[in-house]
């Protein structure tokens, strides 16, 4: 090894020809960094959010006609990530999930299964501030049913 590659010298507040600065970054304009693999336990505390719990029933839903069981607005500021949704009644029902109006999720419960739910662990889906959550619910029994309804999640 020559003294030239001892003694270079090194100018470490660039990475990548960028000047860097002190503090908290974003992703992009970060320098990686490496754990040596017999690094002590590295602690991690993960937040979550506010839950919310949403549940309501409708005792007299029309037969064959969709009506709002459970509703929620997302408050101002806030990220709903909704993890699920729960239907049950005394009939054999339909029930969907809808966010702004738009369906994105269906369960059906059955004259075996009065209850049924759908659960979300892959990935929430997110409403924004404002934004209505509500389920729907529908049967085809001939007299008004009782129908109730969950939705489940977090706001952030």
């Amino acid at each position: 090894m020559s003294l030239d590659n001892i003694n270079k010298k090194v100018n470490i507040t660039k990475y990548g020809g960028t000047a860097t600065t002190l503090g908290q970054k974003v992703k992009a304009a970060s320098i990686p960094v490496a754990l040596a693999s017999d690094s002590d336990t590295l602690a991690v505390s993960i937040t979550q959010g506010t839950p919310v719990n949403e549940y309501a029933e409708n005792s007299a839903v029309t037969s064959s006609v969709s009506e709002v069981v459970v509703t929620y607005t997302v408050p101002v500021g806030k990220t709903f990530y909704i993890q699920g949704f729960s239907g049950s009644g005394t009939a054999t029902a339909r029930f969907r999930l809808r966010v702004g109006g738009t369906v994105v999720g269906v369960v059906r419960t059955s004259t075996a299964q009065r209850s049924n739910d759908a659960h979300y662990d892959w990935g929430a889906i997110t409403a924004g501030a404002g934004i209505v959550v509500d389920v729907l619910g529908f049967h085809e029994q001939g007299t008004d049913q009782s129908l109730e309804s969950n939705i489940f999640g977090y706001i952030i």
